[in-house]
């Protein structure tokens, strides 16, 4: 009984200051709307990019080729990596680093 009395305080609480917050935001116009609504849109991107980071995760992708064959490649860290320096020397147009043992 106790817990519920809590989170229902607590919820009562939040209500009230999200309502004190929507009604201080309707009273903005101006620069000062556009400051805080982009603000918030900054964010709610930064918050959903996160999630998503953390949620959807590449393991595993098929390819079919019909009537053919069916490969089937496994993601994992070193295979990650070794694809995100490929991208940023592309985005960079750096030549690929060599090291000493593949020179000649």
């Amino acid at each position: 009984m106790r817990g519920t009395t809590l989170r229902l305080l607590g919820a009562a609480v939040i209500g009230a200051l999200t309502g004190l917050a929507v009604f201080g935001l309707t009273q903005v116009t101006s620069r000062s709307l556009f400051a805080i609504i982009g603000g918030i849109a900054g964010a709610a991107a930064v918050l959903a990019v996160q999630w998503y980071q953390r949620t959807a995760r590449l393991t595993e992708v098929k390819v079919t080729v019909p009537q053919l064959s069916e490969l089937t490649f496994a993601v994992n860290n070193d295979s990650r990596q070794v694809a995100w320096q490929m991208f940023v020397e592309t985005v960079r147009g750096s030549p690929p680093s060599r090291s000493p043992a593949t020179k000649g």
